[in-house]
């Protein structure tokens, strides 16, 4: 059985962010909102171009499961799209420091050096 977390990103794959915001968005901002929540709640607003606003509910995320390197990851994504590239690297880093090892989160590290113009680094990154 799959849960309202997983209900979002199947609606977001199948081309229908806006359902999987009107699931989750309720979910997301309650006040004793889990990590899975938030995580689908920005991943729809994402999906919606409206990463500005995804922002804060990462972080609300990372607060919520500060352990977390996904939560990590996941913040470092979104301040690397919003062009926060100094933020997008500390978080990636933090990412990798808690043993997150994926793909992903070196294209998210490579991407936010180049943003920085350290482009040797990116390049090791990468």
């Amino acid at each position: 059985m799959t849960g309202p977390a997983d209900e979002t990103y199947r609606l977001i794959e199948t081309g229908d962010p806006e359902a999987a915001l009107r699931l989750i968005e309720p979910l997301g901002r309650a006040p004793g909102a889990g990590h899975p929540e938030l995580a689908a709640y920005a991943q729809a607003l994402r999906a919606l171009g409206r990463a500005d606003e995804a922002l804060p509910v990462y972080e609300r995320a990372l607060q919520v499961a500060p352990q977390s390197p996904i939560a990590e990851h996941n913040l470092a994504s979104v301040n690397a799209e919003l062009g926060r590239y100094g933020e997008a690297e500390a978080a990636a880093r933090r990412a990798v420091s808690k043993g997150l090892d994926a793909p992903d989160t070196w294209l998210v590290l490579a991407h936010a050096l180049e943003g920085q113009g350290r482009f040797d680094e990116a390049e090791s990154a990468y």
